[in-house]
């Protein structure tokens, strides 16, 4: 019974990953993919975020899961369109009221 290793983590510089990105775009995506072994999926985000803004961009990612937002700013912005919402229905009830001659 052999046992299966676990695939160790390889953390790129943002230099790196900008080589890849340009690289898959002159010799093909899965060639690079296939060598780095990395996933498709991932060689696309790291083009979009070059896209974005080049190798800096690359520098903003982070490992592991999305931070989970705090529940009391979601509740905040919830309330926050709510009155958003009840502020505009407000105005157009009041542009409406004006141009019937209330």
């Amino acid at each position: 019974m052999s046992q299966v290793e676990k695939k160790k983590r390889t953390r790129r510089s943002p230099e790196k990953m900008a080589e890849l990105v340009l690289e898959a775009e002159r010799v093909g995506a899965s060639v690079v993919c296939r060598r780095e072994g990395i996933a498709p999926a991932q060689l696309s985000r790291w083009k979009q975020k070059f896209l974005q803004g080049g190798i800096a961009s690359l520098k903003d990612l982070k490992r592991g899961p999305k931070q989970k937002a705090d529940p009391a700013v979601e509740k905040l912005k919830a309330e926050t369109e709510r009155l958003k919402e009840a502020l505009l229905e407000t105005s157009i009830e009041l542009q409406a009221l004006k141009k019937s001659g209330y």
